[in-house]
């Protein structure tokens, strides 16, 4: 399931149209709506968030990848409306629990939108293990790993690899989405919840307390 129909959004269509059974754009223009049909791919003119509650409610034909192309962070807001009976509470991601990175930048919510690189990547990145592409000098610690390993007292951390379907395409497995939302609304309290490949991540501070005061 692909969600947004922007610049990546129109690249996954164009690399990988035999992986993706449904595109949600809530207004998809005409190059989105071409390429959904070519593809043979349902169109749902529906709220990013709500489509992914959707699809991943039950459906007979079971979404096994989302592609996140919505700019939001998909994961946490997901999560936040699948467990909206926990009144859950959005806030900054505080400064000291953010790794070191080469570019940061703050979402309107106070997400974190982390970068190891200081410049505009190539599009069509294959994500090589050790260096990177554009400059050929070794990565260092991968994002997802440098999220994971924050220390967070009384928070938890859940991050969920972005793996490549393709070069640029990056791709979130169903069932580790849904291991993570089971794993919140079991223990409920303070998250940073991330989503991250290789260079980049966002992560999003959100109280599962209940709107409980502190």
């Amino acid at each position: 399931m692909l969600v947004g129909g922007g610049r990546f959004g129109k690249l996954a269509l164009q690399r990988i149209p035999e992986r993706i059974a449904i595109v949600a754009d809530m207004q998809p223009d005409r190059e989105v709506a071409g390429l959904t049909e070519a593809a043979g791919a349902e169109l749902w003119q529906k709220d990013a968030v709500d489509a992914v509650v959707e699809a991943l409610a039950g459906r007979k034909t079971p979404v096994k990848w989302i592609i996140p192309a919505a700019p939001i962070h998909l994961l946490a807001k997901w999560i936040a409306a699948d467990l909206a009976r926990k009144n859950p509470v959005f806030g900054p991601v505080p400064d000291h629990l953010i790794p070191e990175v080469k570019m940061l930048h703050r979402g309107e919510g106070g997400e974190a939108y982390l970068s190891l690189a200081d410049f505009m990547c190539p599009d069509d990145c294959p994500e090589p293990v050790e260096v990177c592409t554009h400059t050929g000098k070794p990565r260092g610690t991968p994002m997802f790993k440098r999220i994971s390993d924050i220390k967070a007292v009384g928070m938890r951390v859940g991050v969920v690899r972005s793996l490549q379907l393709a070069p640029g395409v990056g791709g979130l497995p169903v069932h580790e989405m849904l291991q993570l939302k089971q794993e919140v609304g079991r223990l409920g309290g303070e998250w940073l919840l991330a989503t991250a490949c290789r260079c980049h991540g966002v992560v999003s501070y959100v109280d599962f307390n209940g709107g409980a005061a502190k």
